[in-house]
């Protein structure tokens, strides 16, 4: 066996198949589509991404890069085909390794069992969205549920990358607003009930992180959340600040989390 790095892009709407003595290991992938995308490996979807939480390239608007798989690569066997879903005209960029195959070899047992596995255990991103009505302040010590994540019986969660916000139609200053952690019905973070401090102040998770914002954005990396089958996560935002925040005028307050995850369905 031989491997050979590679890191190709592929295009929306093309079919694409591995040789008869080779595959291939994913171990990053990036897009271009503003819209949910993923890769489809003979003919089992894997995790959704887009170009926020895994843009083709580095740059400076968007830190984040090509998303890391880890140990949850997409593995495509010999004979496999595969193709990029996503907005029309999309690509996705796709970063591993070739495994070609000696004569006589057959491809390794672990990587064909991560194949069968990889379309119910990947990496992918929760999001959501929650306004106020024109015009209408948050008040100084009151938070608002932004994401709320439910798996069913056969699915869990973990946050374990980075969680992202983003303020329309008011400019945070530190300070003024904390992220915050809800479990069922226990707070992760009891400090901000009792003290002025705890939660985690949205400048430290632009969303996405940038040399004009924050290059380092919070990440649940080393210390992940587990959302469990019927356990409810909530993610909200509070107003930390010591006094209302309003939008401007005509303008409604509009918050949205994006966490980066890795899902598994049993």
């Amino acid at each position: 066996m031989r491997l050979q790095p590679f890191d190709i892009v592929i295009k929306e709407g093309v079919e694409y198949a591995a040789g008869r003595k080779w595959g291939m290991v994913v171990r990053a992938i990036g897009t271009d589509s503003s819209g949910k995308g993923h890769l489809v490996i003979d003919d089992a979807a894997m995790g959704d991404i887009n170009s926020l939480v895994a843009p083709m390239h580095r740059t400076s608007d968007n830190l984040l890069g090509p998303l890391k798989l880890g140990e949850l690569t997409y593995v495509i066997p010999p004979d496999s085909v595969f193709r990029w879903v996503g907005d029309s005209g999309s690509k996705c960029r796709l970063i591993g390794e070739y495994v070609f195959l000696a004569p006589g070899e057959t491809f390794p047992t672990d990587l064909l069992e991560r194949y069968h596995a990889q379309a119910n255990h990947y990496r992918t991103f929760v999001e959501a969205s929650t306004s106020l009505d024109t015009d209408a302040s948050l008040p100084a010590d009151q938070e608002v549920e932004v994401l709320t994540l439910t798996p069913t019986a056969v699915e869990t969660y973990v946050l374990d990358g980075p969680v992202m916000v983003s303020v329309e139609n008011y400019t945070p200053s530190g300070g003024d607003l904390a992220l915050r952690f809800k479990y069922d019905e226990a707070y992760l973070d009891t400090l901000l009930e009792k003290t002025k401090t705890g939660g985690i102040d949205v400048l430290s998770c632009p969303r996405p992180p940038a040399d004009t914002t924050e290059e380092v954005p919070f990440s649940l990396e080393k210390n992940p959340v587990t959302v469990e089958p019927a356990h409810t996560l909530h993610v909200l935002v509070r107003n930390v600040k010591g006094e209302a925040i309003s939008p401007a005028s005509g303008t409604a307050l509009t918050f949205t989390v994006t966490a980066i995850v890795t899902f598994k369905r049993s």
